[in-house]
């Protein structure tokens, strides 16, 4: 599957806990069984960590790998060669599991950016636990000074408008920007294109109905 395409698949039906997507994910997204077993030391790593950072609610917990580790794995088809750079790392998602799924080397590594240092003590404990090509960075995403990337992503962390400007350095530089994003898409693409102008591809969620994948390269101020 080429970068900026995907594929639409059935998600089994959600139950009080969602134990079976991992297999799932194996079989429908063909997710290399050591890719799966670094995902699953990463969350392992989660589990010691979320409650006392706060980083994923009880009932979000029962729903993991449907909510945020496919959420994260649907943006890898569409992520192009290079370096990626995921903004308001947070919990690790989508950083952690793009890390995941990425073999070593420079042009391989994930850099994480995230503004409070005790997530960022849990994503270093989470990269060392799943050996994962990546570092972070504790910084606010737009105090970063800019360095080449392929791409850039984000999950959660702004409105378009806003995320755009933090993306800016990069994306009109070459790099591609990958924003899953839910319903309120619709509101936030045409805001933003009153501030900028670019080129934009919308890829339907395996997650949410409402959500799209957006692509957004060539990016300039209006």
């Amino acid at each position: 599957m080429s970068a900026g395409q995907t594929r639409r698949v059935q998600r089994p039906k959600m139950a009080k806990t969602d134990r079976v997507y991992p297999d799932w994910l194996i079989e429908a997204f063909d997710v290399p069984r050591e890719t799966r077993e670094r995902i699953e030391l990463v969350l392992s790593c989660l589990d010691d960590w979320r409650t006392k950072l706060n980083l994923i609610g009880p009932s979000e917990w029962d729903h993991v790998w449907a909510r945020h580790v496919l959420d994260s794995l649907q943006l890898l088809p569409i992520i192009p060669s290079g370096p990626v750079l995921d903004l308001g790392s947070g919990a690790g998602f989508p950083g952690l599991l793009i890390a995941a799924s990425r073999e070593s080397g420079p042009d391989n590594q994930v850099t994480l950016v995230e503004s409070v240092a005790k997530k960022c003590a849990f994503l270093n404990a989470a990269i060392s636990a799943a050996n994962l090509n990546a570092r972070v960075l504790n910084a606010r995403a737009e105090s970063i000074e800019p360095f080449p990337v392929g791409s850039v992503t984000a999950r959660a962390l702004a409105p378009l408008p806003k995320l755009l400007a933090y993306v800016q350095p990069w994306l009109s530089n070459g790099a591609i920007g990958v924003f899953p994003k839910g319903k309120s898409w619709q509101e936030e693409l045409p805001e933003a294109k009153k501030t900028w102008t670019f080129a934009s591809q919308t890829i339907p969620s395996h997650t949410s109905d409402d959500g799209v994948i957006l692509r957004i390269s060539e990016l300039k101020r209006a």
